[in-house]
């Protein structure tokens, strides 16, 4: 009985709700929006505006170096990376990276 009588003012302030279930849920719509708003404006940037775009490359590579690591895993990386320099001299195949074809010695365009 005592210790109700000493908690019931404190129950009566945590039944209040101090911010609302409302802000919760605007404050992880805006978190989504914001991440995803960042994230496409980094892959814009990486495909059309970066210096490396211009290289030839698959566009899952000019975006995440998880391309290479995916590679990696599979044991496959240089086989597609000979494949890929068959087509043409240099290749971009992470965002900031360009290997040349070392056969080539003339500038890649």
């Amino acid at each position: 009985m005592l210790f109700a009588d000493f908690m019931s003012p404190f129950n009566e302030v945590w039944a209040r709700p101090t911010l609302g279930d409302r802000f919760a849920l605007a404050l992880g719509f805006y978190l989504v929006f914001f991440v995803s708003a960042w994230d496409l404006s980094r892959a814009i940037y990486l495909l059309y505006f970066h210096p490396l775009a211009t290289f030839s490359g698959p566009y899952k590579a000019a975006l995440s170096i998880w391309w290479l690591y995916t590679l990696s895993k599979s044991g496959q990386t240089e086989e597609v990376l000979e494949r890929l320099h068959k087509s043409t001299v240099c290749i971009s195949h992470v965002p900031y990276r360009t290997t040349f074809n070392p056969v080539h010695r003339h500038t890649c365009t």
